[in-house]
């Protein structure tokens, strides 16, 4: 029962396969790392006062300076107390020194214990009010850090329920305008499972023309599903079906001839134009005469009847037979042409089955024509090329209310001359076109890049490297040389001078000098003549005149000797960047994509690298929870977490150090070689990161 059950709850997630939308497949997005971050601060600690950090050695210092201080107390009082003895002995009649001097003693005894025991007992108190404040503070911290988590929990669990309503499997889509997807690579579950996917979403929009040349008939699962989702189908098996088939039956003798020559010569159009308009003539003429009813069977026989074989199936009546060999061609015209008509008669005998018991069909919303695994021969390939040439006409003539999406499956089976024309005749009506090519070589290199291409796993290196080149390649800086060099230099001096003067004076100096003087003094009374009138005079004069000779001699002689002696080493490094192109996507990453996984490579208007687009298109992700049918919503990015900004800073500060490289760009083996300052900061930034 509960098999039962599960099987039912598949089916109808499955049924969401046809929800309206365009869908190559999904593309996977972690939900919760859109999670916006609790960016409330832890909360800080309780700032203890100084002496509590402390308290041991406040209370140790505490205690030795009432230590001390009983010491001097005792001391003191003791040297008091022989003052005082002594004093009492010698001065106080009857004193007595010793019991005075052993009181005194005794008192600066109990007065340094009681000193030290307060001391003691002050150093207890200390101890016990700062541990009344650390636990006090202890558990208020406590207090709120659980407050803090408790907000941090809410926080994270609302968060999860927001985050949880997201979408984790978006749909991935091609752009509006989209015209042609081109799919290269995988293997038969590949494209099966990509059928399944894209095909459902295609037929939710609009009728969908599947061509299977895939040999092994990976549109099975596609059609069961529409079958089941009650879509009209019309599915023909070749060559199963070849007698059911309405392949070719609604298609003018005209045009059935055009598709007939086209597929005998879709290898080479210029080299084969020749045999290509007298093919076409016979068969015209032929059909001519056929009238109305021109099948593969009526034309092969017609062509036996040309070349006289004898004919007993029936498919041409006796008239018909007789008229074919004598009025249609002249007996000579006959015989030139008969390698001609052997060819055209080998061609179609193995088809003349064709449509021989058709019925009328309604229009299939789903038509598929699929080749089987058993039609792989010379037959099966005829019948190829008349697939798609049937293709075209049916896209020519458009006989659906709307526009269709063709997806032809195994394109690399059909000439490139019919992909060109089975292509340009979408393009000219705005038919979207899907091409799924096995490989990434022949006809399907000629396709690469003319519309938006899907890789799949390709195992094959050149392919993969044809495919990585296409979708480009970009510049980075690599380091392309290490350059160290080291040196030495040595360098000895040695000088030797000798130096010798003399000097020789002779000083010789003559002064001579005189003075001369002369005085008179008078005096007298006013207006009359003193008795004692005097008068006097005096001169003098002297000469005085010195030699003096001296000589003076000095000599010096120098000599020194120097030597000096030099030796340097020194050390250089350098690193030297350049610019290299390198792929975006390896080879060897194309070669090991996972079996329902694809590479959709987009190219953008003005730009250099394509837009990458992972796609997995396995069908049963439709059953997980979180899957979308439409592309990915835009989320807002989670807010930066503080930490992240301290990261962030010091790798800035890093690349500033570093000469503006961050430690990425350097590879492991380079790391050893970075500078000092640099390793700290990469410590420093793990830290943090920590």
């Amino acid at each position: 029962m509960t098999s039962a059950n599960s099987s039912q709850r598949d089916l109808e997630a499955r049924s969401r396969l046809f929800e309206p939308g365009e869908r190559l497949g999904w593309q996977f997005r972690d939900r919760f790392g859109f999670a916006q971050p609790f960016t409330e601060p832890e909360p800080e600690q309780t700032p203890l006062p100084y002496w509590i950090q402390n308290v041991s050695q406040t209370a140790a210092s505490r205690f030795r300076s009432r230590r001390n201080l009983a010491a001097i107390m005792f001391w003191v009082g003791t040297l008091i107390s022989l003052a005082l003895a002594l004093y009492n002995a010698l001065f106080v009649p009857g004193g007595d020194f010793f019991r005075f001097f052993v009181g005194g003693v005794v008192v600066s005894i109990v007065l340094a214990l009681g000193t030290v025991i307060f001391g003691w007992t002050g150093r207890g108190r200390l101890v016990k009010t700062a541990a009344k404040i650390s636990e006090d503070a202890a558990e208020e911290d406590v207090r709120r850090r659980a407050d803090w988590l408790d907000r941090q929990l809410d926080w994270q669990i609302g968060e999860r329920e927001r985050v949880g309503k997201l979408p984790e499997w978006g749909a991935v889509t091609t752009p509006p305008e989209t015209r042609r997807l081109d799919i290269f690579g995988g293997n038969i579950w590949s494209w099966q499972a990509f059928l399944t996917v894209y095909g459902t979403s295609a037929l939710a929009r609009h009728p969908v023309v599947l061509l299977d040349l895939s040999r092994e008939v990976v549109s099975e699962e596609l059609v069961r599903a529409a079958e089941a989702a009650r879509v009209p189908i019309d599915a023909q098996l070749l060559p199963k079906d070849l007698a059911t088939t309405t392949l070719l039956a609604d298609l003018t003798p005209g045009q059935l001839i055009d598709a007939l020559i086209e597929s005998m010569y879709g290898d080479d159009e210029a080299t084969a134009r020749a045999e290509r308009t007298m093919d076409r003539r016979l068969l015209t003429a032929l059909a001519d005469e056929l009238g109305d009813s021109v099948t593969l069977a009526r034309l092969a026989s017609g062509l036996r009847a040309l070349m006289d074989h004898p004919d007993d199936d029936g498919v041409l009546s006796a008239r018909e037979r007789n008229r074919i060999a004598d009025d249609v061609f002249p007996a000579d015209y006959r015989r030139q042409s008969a390698e001609r008509l052997q060819r055209l008669e080998s061609y179609l005998q193995p088809l003349e089955r064709l449509g021989t018991e058709a019925q009328p069909r309604d229009l299939g919303y789903l038509t598929c024509m699929a080749l089987a695994s058993e039609g792989n021969n010379a037959a099966a390939d005829f019948l190829t090329d008349l697939l798609v040439q049937w293709l075209t006409q049916r896209i020519t003539a458009n006989p659906y209310l709307s526009e269709p999406e063709v997806i032809v499956v195994g394109a690399d089976a059909i000439k490139l001359r019919h992909l060109e024309r089975l292509s340009d005749a979408c393009e000219r009506r705005g038919i979207r076109i899907t091409l799924m090519f096995r490989n990434l070589r022949g006809e399907a290199e000629n396709f690469i890049g003319r519309g938006i291409a899907g890789f799949m796993r390709l195992g094959n290196a050149a392919e993969a490297g044809r495919a990585a080149d296409h979708i480009g390649r970009e510049h980075k800086f690599v380091i392309s040389q290490i350059t160290a060099s080291v040196g030495s230099n040595e360098t000895r001096t040695t000088g030797d001078s000798w130096g010798h003067s003399e000097t020789m004076g002779v000083n010789v100096g003559t002064s001579v000098g005189w003075n001369r003087n002369w005085g008179s003094n008078a005096n007298r009374k006013a207006g009359l003549l003193a008795p004692d009138e005097s008068y006097s005079s005096s001169k003098g004069y002297s000469k005085s005149e010195n030699t003096n000779e001296g000589r003076n001699w000095s000599s010096s002689r120098n000599w020194s000797a120097t030597r000096s002696f030099a030796e340097g080493t020194n050390w250089s490094e350098a690193k030297t960047n350049q610019r290299v192109q390198e792929y975006v996507v390896e080879p060897n990453v194309l070669q090991n994509l996972p079996e329902h996984a694809m590479l959709l490579v987009e190219p953008q208007r003005g730009q250099h690298q394509p837009n990458l687009v992972p796609v997995e298109f396995d069908p049963a992700i439709v059953t997980l929870p979180g899957v979308s049918m439409e592309p990915l919503p835009e989320v807002a990015e989670p807010a930066e977490h503080p930490l992240d900004g301290a990261v962030r800073d010091q790798r800035a500060l890093t690349a500033e150090r570093t000469g503006g490289f961050t430690l990425d760009d350097f590879e492991a083996d380079d790391l050893l070689a970075e500078p000092e300052p640099v390793r700290e900061e990469r410590g420093r930034t793990g830290d943090v990161q920590r």
